[in-house]
């Protein structure tokens, strides 16, 4: 019992503790008022329309607020939409580009049925895939395709998994299948976390990490930026899914070398 106690006490005297209360507290007032919105404002039945993505990004950029990261971006998306590869590095990723532009994301099945977050994902027009489904994959590359071609910006994470940021993974060719069958260019995305102006590899949720420990961490970070780095785009003609992975995943690899 003593013990226990000691532990809450320690918790309660942890650094930043009121700040990180307090900042938890407007998290969950904001995805609760995220849901409102979801709820009556974006009808289900319907695509999700220019007005709409705006609403989205508007709340993304609040929630980036409420979470005190600074956001920077760096050289300039193509006006044209496109198919936007991105590295992944944390649950933030999303809220972070999905406030500098407006998107739609994909994601693995589970995270449709994580409580509250999976349903506002699903509602906000996230596509999701099963992990490993060749026939899954077949089937949100046509949607893909079909989303791209009417006019909407989709981003995937071709990785697959997230990392510490310092380095880019393996990008996984199958998705880029979208954009030579839509007909339009690539974006590769680099995203890098800093506190303090200096590269950190904490920010990073990983498989180390719970996604509540993850959490409370960055609701305590005074200084955390995060860099968005749109590299030059990628034309599709004439080329092929794994070429169009592996220029990209060099275009990136270069550009996360040149300024972590």
């Amino acid at each position: 019992m003593v013990s226990v106690k000691n532990q809450v006490l320690n918790f309660m005297l942890e650094k930043n503790f009121v700040i990180k209360v307090v900042r938890l507290i407007r998290v969950i007032v904001h995805v609760l008022w995220g849901c409102v919105q979801v709820f009556f404002l974006i009808d289900e039945k319907k695509s999700i329309g220019e007005k709409e993505q705006q609403l989205i990004c508007q709340w993304f950029r609040n929630f980036l607020k409420i979470l005190n990261i600074k956001q920077q971006i760096h050289g300039e998306m193509s006006a044209n939409k496109h198919l936007v590869v991105a590295n992944h590095i944390s649950w933030k990723d999303i809220i972070v580009l999905n406030s500098a532009y407006a998107t739609r994301f994909v994601a693995m099945s589970e995270i449709r049925k994580w409580p509250v977050a999976g349903w506002l994902s699903y509602r906000a027009g996230t596509l999701f895939v099963k992990r490993g489904s060749m026939t899954d994959a077949r089937r949100l590359n046509k949607e893909i395709t079909h989303l791209l071609s009417s006019g909407q910006s989709i981003t995937i994470f071709p990785e697959g998994v997230t990392s510490v940021g310092n380095d880019i993974a393996h990008l996984y060719p199958g998705l880029f299948q979208s954009a030579i069958d839509a007909k339009i260019g690539i974006q590769p995305v680099v995203i890098i976390y800093r506190v303090n102006e200096k590269y950190s590899a904490d920010v990073a949720y990983t498989d180390d990490t719970s996604l509540l420990k993850n959490l409370w961490m960055v609701l305590g970070l005074e200084n955390l930026t995060v860099d968005i780095y749109f590299t030059e785009l990628i034309r599709t003609e004439n080329m092929t899914r794994k070429e169009l992975s592996l220029l990209s995943y060099q275009q990136m690899k270069d550009c996360l070398q040149n300024n972590i």
